[in-house]
């Protein structure tokens, strides 16, 4: 099983059992891992899992607006609708965890994911 992510035409390439999704980032809602297992959930709930590293994800989407908000968890700011002081609640009332160390990065990227949504009338 291979997982890449193309960042140029932000597409993520999920490899398993012969068969390849294409799916584009749009399309994530968040990413959540449970020790080397993650699973992709998209924006119609369908969950695709697979064997790899959060980190490594995270690296490849750097220039994709996804954000870090725990050590198990990698979201999508664009479905994001508010954040709090301990937890993000995204546009269909999901309620994933922000862990202490990574508050201030959320507010900070998510805020500038805001005001370019704004300014660009996204």
């Amino acid at each position: 099983m291979t997982e890449t992510i193309k960042n140029d035409d932000y597409i993520f390439n999920h490899i398993s059992n012969k068969s390849i999704k294409n799916i584009m980032t749009d399309e994530i809602k968040y990413f959540f891992s449970d020790k080397r297992k993650i699973c992709m959930v998209k924006t119609d709930n369908e969950k695709i899992e697979f064997y790899g590293k959060l980190s490594d994800i995270e690296a490849d989407l750097s220039k994709v607006p996804f954000v870090r908000t725990h050590q198990s968890y990698l979201v999508n700011c664009k479905y994001i609708k508010n954040t709090s002081y301990n937890h993000v609640e995204l546009m269909d009332g999901a309620v994933l965890p922000v862990s202490q160390s990574k508050r201030k990065n959320i507010y900070n990227i998510f805020g500038k994911y805001r005001k370019i949504t704004e300014d660009s009338d996204y």
